[in-house]
């Protein structure tokens, strides 16, 4: 399964960016919310419909439409997933967009660090989807687990993902999607709030002047980024 808190330290707060964990709270305004899209209900005609919409999501940071596919436990969780994957995953928004802007090879895996190895990772798991098989027991199912039955190293990241039908959309169980968030105490919902509005809060500034045409490259264009990441980490604090 992923290990996607691994990158949290690095996207928000790790020693690349220069500043520690934010203490804002949540109700940051629009600005804060501005890292997710209008989100699309997608179909989800099929369990493997699911995960290849989660993985385009990812990939495009579209976390709204990643939410859209997922099933929860509680209100609780859901708040935990949306906190914990908008810092994860909200930057590569601004990846597409400055490639979409100034190419393909804008914005190298040198320039963006573990962001480029968070789409890496993305990219090698969604082309998994493609070869991954069901196992169906009405309206749920899980990924088949056949082969890591009898092969432990044929184990994936796929593995043990369950889906639930849900008014005829296959969608993937939380608790078994990834390494979601358990329970937070209030102190860590607090910084995981404020850590998610930053991200947003740069995200959102970024994607506007790169649309208002204010950069020259796309590693201008990221570098206001990160300098629109402090800022929104030291206005939490």
């Amino acid at each position: 399964m992923f290990r996607y808190a691994l990158m949290a330290a690095v996207v928000l707060g790790g020693a690349g960016n220069g500043w520690g964990p934010t203490t804002g709270t949540a109700g940051g305004g629009a600005d804060t919310r501005a890292a997710q899209t209008v989100p699309v209900e997608p179909e989800l005609p099929s369990p493997k419909a699911a995960l290849q919409t989660i993985y385009a999501g990812l990939l495009a940071g579209d976390v709204a439409t990643v939410q859209a596919c997922l099933v929860f436990d509680s209100e609780a969780q859901r708040e935990l997933f949306e906190l914990e994957f908008t810092r994860l995953w909200a930057p590569l928004r601004v990846v597409k967009a400055v490639r979409g802007k100034f190419g393909k090879e804008a914005l190298k895996a040198s320039r963006i660090g573990e962001v480029a190895e968070l789409e890496t990772q993305i990219t090698t798991v969604a082309a998994e989807v493609e070869k991954v098989e069901f196992a169906f027991d009405g309206d749920t199912a899980t990924v088949d687990e056949k082969r890591a039955a009898n092969n432990p190293n044929a184990e994936t990241a796929l593995s043990g993902v369950g889906f639930r039908k849900v008014k005829d959309k296959w969608k993937v169980v939380a608790s078994t999607f990834g390494d979601m968030p358990g329970d937070a105490t209030p102190e860590l919902l607090k910084m995981m709030r404020g850590q998610r509005d930053a991200v947003a809060k740069a995200t959102s500034r970024t994607m506007g002047r790169l649309e208002a045409g204010e950069f020259k490259t796309g590693d201008e264009a990221w570098a206001a980024y990160e300098a629109a990441l402090q800022q929104a980490a030291r206005e939490g604090k």
